[in-house]
């Protein structure tokens, strides 16, 4: 029986965490990470990083991670639903609050 692995995706939240920083006057704030498979540490190249702004309009913002599974999204401060996808990988979600300075 095949299982898809658990998603489980390294996406350094402490770095993530460390990584929200404003990126101009408060009005946009840039959200970095890279994303890893926890089992092996190997970069997820391509994986589609996905931010849902938790609002009405429920706006996106999504990138696919680089060759070494870094990646970098500009998004005003608030409450988003951060989605990370990869092909065989069941998709991670989490809540984060990208702030300003």
């Amino acid at each position: 029986m095949f299982r898809l692995p658990l998603l489980r995706f390294v996406l350094g939240l402490a770095v993530l965490g460390a990584c929200v920083t404003s990126a101009s006057a408060q009005t946009t704030a840039e959200v970095t990470g890279t994303v890893l498979d926890a089992s092996d540490g190997q970069s997820l190249p391509g994986a589609t990083v996905l931010l849902i702004h938790a609002t009405p309009d429920s706006a996106r913002t999504g990138v696919a991670a680089g060759l070494d599974g870094s990646f970098r999204l500009a998004v005003a401060p608030g409450s988003y639903r951060l989605r990370v996808s990869f092909v065989g990988y069941v998709p991670l979600e989490r809540d984060l609050a990208v702030t300003g300075p």
